[in-house]
């Protein structure tokens, strides 16, 4: 479980603060970064020891009792690799410094952020709160990046003017009764309800008339079957890597199937060689010497690596392929 510190303000935040308490400018909080490091001076710093991630600000929002919470939103959505969150830093504008590391605080038992491709997209609400003497000081830029919450979406619903042009329309617009008792007033909207209450059907009909071929023609275009096709391969685990040392997961339509291949030089006799993805187990390897022309002795394969056993201790390379599972 999360155990975060006490911010604690770097020198330059320290310089900033003095500025923003004198009153010669307002303290402008830009964004928030996370990171893996283990930093051990937090005073001396200018920036994370290992950042991972920018984290635009949400909201700001002052309390009576001079406290400011500051909400962003982490997701995991464009990481190829998840990462402990044992740093976090808050940055700021300084009239004379530009952008600074204005606080930085740090976790002792730190969450682990999956990646993208281990879970499904996270999204999780970062609340940081910094003491000031006058929180009317206090501004913060808000960044796009900085996902909207719903906190945000029901306090903009519950706000007596959160909708108050759309009333204005609404109150010009007098002959609406009328328009709406009209016997065509609206047949174009119950067309377009009836073409989406159809597009499932419509979805299932295509796949099930869609030959092999169509189904490459249509996965090498823009077409809306063609991104649904990817959609549904992608989901169920297909991917590939066409290189000297690569491989294809066939996904889970069959079974998990991995075919990979590679390339290896330069070594003698015995040796053991990572292959290109790591798998849950391997069912056939096979290998091939590039100079002699004849097979190794002995080949085997685990879930992350290819070994060969030889007697030739002139080898010049071998071409291997190992059949695994995800």
């Amino acid at each position: 479980m999360a155990n975060w510190t006490g911010a604690i303000l770097t020198n330059k935040g320290r310089a900033l603060a003095a500025k923003v308490e004198a009153g010669t400018c307002k303290l402008e909080l830009t964004k928030l970064k996370v990171g893996d490091g283990t930093p051990s001076d937090l005073e001396s710093m200018t920036d994370l020891a290992s950042p991972k991630q920018n984290i635009g600000i949400s909201s700001i929002t002052p309390s009576e009792t001079g406290e400011c919470d500051i909400e962003c939103v982490i997701t995991n959505k464009d990481m190829d690799r998840g990462f402990y969150m044992r740093e976090m830093g808050i940055f700021a504008t300084d009239p004379d410094e530009g952008e600074i590391l204005y606080a930085v605080q740090t976790d002792t038992h730190p969450d682990y952020l999956q990646g993208k491709g281990t879970s499904a997209t996270l999204s999780i609400a970062l609340h940081v709160t910094i003491a000031i003497t006058n929180t009317d000081s206090v501004t913060a830029v808000i960044n796009p990046a900085g996902l909207l919450t719903s906190a945000d979406l029901d306090k903009h619903n519950t706000s007596d003017d959160a909708h108050s042009n759309l009333f204005k329309l609404f109150a010009k617009l007098t002959d609406l009764k009328t328009h709406n008792e009209a016997a065509d007033a609206h047949e174009s909207r119950f067309k377009l309800f009836e073409k989406i209450e159809n597009l499932g059907d419509d979805i299932i009909k295509k796949l099930a008339l869609t030959t092999t071929i169509s189904a490459v023609t249509a996965l090498q275009t823009n077409s809306w079957f063609g991104q649904l096709l990817k959609l549904v391969l992608t989901a169920s685990g297909v991917k590939y890597s066409i290189a000297q040392n690569g491989y294809v997961c066939l996904g889970s339509f069959f079974g998990g199937l991995i075919i990979q291949w590679g390339h290896s030089v330069g070594k003698t006799k015995t040796w053991v060689d990572t292959l290109p993805i790591s798998s849950s187990e391997s069912y056939a390897a096979l290998a091939n010497d590039t100079g002699l022309g004849a097979c190794p002795i002995g080949t085997r394969a685990n879930s992350s690596t290819i070994c060969f056993y030889q007697q030739s201790e002139n080898l010049t390379g071998l071409f291997y392929i190992v059949i695994s599972k995800a």
